[in-house]
């Protein structure tokens, strides 16, 4: 009797659960633990319960037609509703202690002892959000299980639970209401984008918090607004929710709350052409951040912070100069988004790392296989505003190859990206279809699609890829105007020029000193092409088989007088 009772019980765990957890539901004044577990033991005996061994704990299953028929004998013994809501609890517990875990355990190995849980997650939500009485307990469980849907990146499942807790009449607490709040925020940012209504839902987290006094609340919340901001290319008012995070992690935040404030400071820096001082914070807090792989902090930062930092720094590298220390740092990137096994990151480290820098080096197969692994990576989970961004890239992509298709998948995945109100990178989208239009033999779109994009980089602050819209404008301006129009792309190349020195982008301004050079040189100023071009690529140090640097190279063997060894080498 005792073993049929403890296996109607188990009945209400829909998945495998270890041995703490049969204790936990199958255990009360009637039947001690102990006998829990001996009972459990013949059960297995008995072929009536299965086993699991090859993972970090033995789990236990009961077969399914098992589960049904014993399940029934314990509704019909009038104990279902109460064992299932013990089991609520204990899932609750669980993953509550499974949070705190994460300051201390690897995210895989985290992820080993807890994903198994996901089914029983989803099950009891199903059973508890079913009945009014019980949404107390859903809406408790749906808070805890939050780390667990973020670790996994399963933002569209997190979103779809947390809403349905925030339709409750009565929240248990205002502490579950804010941190259900946060939760949503994050998760819109990446189901819809920095739609406006993050700021909302964010603002409410935040005053929770604030009454709450709840500091690391206050910096979860603080964080995730700085990134809506930055998403929505308001990289200045994401400085301002920056400062106001530094200040709470001055007194209550730890060495990663540090790391994470000077990394996306140093981000938003690098969008403003600020570069000298973006590339030295990143480097000192990359050296600074001693905290050891197994810190798992994604659940809080949204992505792995090394990858992300070492992303942002091979862009840095690359637009200063070293387009081999750039391909060094972006393989670096994407190591630690594989190390910690987390889809976001890796999404950032394909699409926002190796796709550009492949694309900037002219080196179609390389962002093939960037596009190609972030698809991969979209095939497994449902993350809808990279789905966008993805599409957007193979545009590229399909335009470099030469392929007319291109242009319509650029032009509509960039329409995508304007209704989810997303705008970081709007410039560097904008310039490709640019380049799309004028291979159509649009260049009066082209040309007004690059003064959207200059348009917008002076009202948002987002100067890195300037220099590079004005060399197309002038570029543009030639192929339509021809020497008709040489003082009129002069000041574009000039204008380009200046401004990629004063950013201290070396890239930039070689690519628009080749350009400059190279209308000297079509209209038989030679010497002057050469003198112009020559001290620009003296400064480079490496990657002298990159396209930009053979490029300038063939120029100015064929624009140099007597030709220079030490400069054609």
């Amino acid at each position: 009797e005792e073993e049929r009772l403890v296996l109607a019980r188990l009945s209400v765990i829909a998945g495998p659960f270890p041995l703490e957890s049969a204790g936990a539901v199958a255990a009360d004044q009637d039947i001690a633990v102990p006998n829990v577990v001996a009972a459990l033991a013949n059960l297995v005996s008995k072929s009536l319960v299965a086993t699991e061994t090859g993972g970090p704990v033995t789990l236990y299953r009961l077969l399914e037609t098992t589960r049904v028929y014993t399940l029934k004998k314990l509704q019909d013994r009038n104990e279902a509703d109460a064992v299932a809501r013990r089991y609520a609890l204990h899932l609750r517990d669980v993953l509550e202690r499974a949070e705190a875990e994460l300051l201390h355990r690897p995210a895989t190995d985290w992820i080993r002892h807890h994903a198994y849980r996901l089914d029983d997650v989803r099950s009891v939500l199903e059973q508890e959000f079913a009945s009014a009485a019980n949404a107390t307990v859903a809406i408790s469980l749906t808070v805890a299980a939050v780390p667990l849907w973020m670790q996994l990146s399963l933002v569209v499942e997190c979103q779809r639970w947390v809403e349905k807790a925030l339709t409750c009449e009565t929240l248990a607490t205002s502490r579950d209401e804010m941190r259900l709040l946060a939760a949503l925020g994050t998760t819109l940012l990446y189901t819809r984008g920095p739609v406006p209504e993050i700021r909302t839902v964010l603002t409410r987290a935040l005053a929770i918090a604030r009454r709450l006094n709840d500091a690391q609340y206050r910096l979860r919340i603080l964080w995730s607004l700085a990134v809506y901001q930055v998403y929505a290319g308001q990289c200045q008012a994401a400085l301002q929710s920056l400062k106001a995070y530094r200040l709470v992690a001055k007194t209550s935040g730890d060495q990663l709350d540090q790391f994470g404030a000077e990394r996306l400071v140093a981000t938003a820096m690098h969008y403003f052409g600020q570069q000298p001082e973006a590339r030295r914070r990143l480097e000192r807090a990359l050296s600074r951040f001693a905290v050891p792989m197994q810190k798992s902090h994604i659940a809080r930062f949204q992505f792995e912070q090394r990858s992300t930092a070492r992303g942002t720094l091979a862009k840095i590298l690359w637009l200063q100069g070293f387009p081999e220390k750039a391909a060094a740092m972006a393989r670096s990137a994407e190591d630690d988004a594989l190390a910690a096994d987390h889809p976001l990151s890796l999404c950032a480290a394909h699409g926002f790392t190796a796709f550009p820098l492949a694309v900037q080096a002219g080196d179609i197969d390389r962002a093939e296989r960037a596009v190609t692994a972030l698809q991969e990576q979209l095939g497994k989970h449902a993350l809808s505003l990279w789905r966008v961004l993805a599409r957007c890239m193979d545009g590229i992509l399909q335009d470099m190859r030469g392929e007319a298709a291109g242009l319509l998948v650029l032009r509509e995945s960039i329409q995508q990206l304007r209704d989810a109100h997303f705008r970081l990178r709007y410039p560097y989208f904008l310039g490709a279809l640019s380049k799309a239009l004028a291979r159509a033999d649009k260049l009066e779109n082209a040309l007004d699609t690059l003064e959207e994009a200059l348009d917008w980089s002076q009202s948002s602050g987002e100067q890195w890829f300037t220099p590079e819209l004005l060399r197309l404008k002038g570029e543009l301006l030639w192929q339509r105007g021809g020497s008709r129009s040489a003082a009129a792309v002069t000041a574009c190349f000039k204008r380009s020029i200046a401004l990629a020195q004063e950013q201290g982008a070396l890239s930039w301004e070689l690519r628009s000193a080749t350009s400059l050079a190279r209308l000297l040189f079509d209209t038989r100023n030679a010497q002057e092409a050469h003198r112009l071009l020559a001290p620009v690529y003296g400064r480079f140090t490496e990657g002298h088989q990159s396209v930009d640097l053979v490029a300038a190279r063939t120029l100015l063997e064929r624009s140099a007088v007597r030709p220079d060894r030490s400069v054609a080498r």
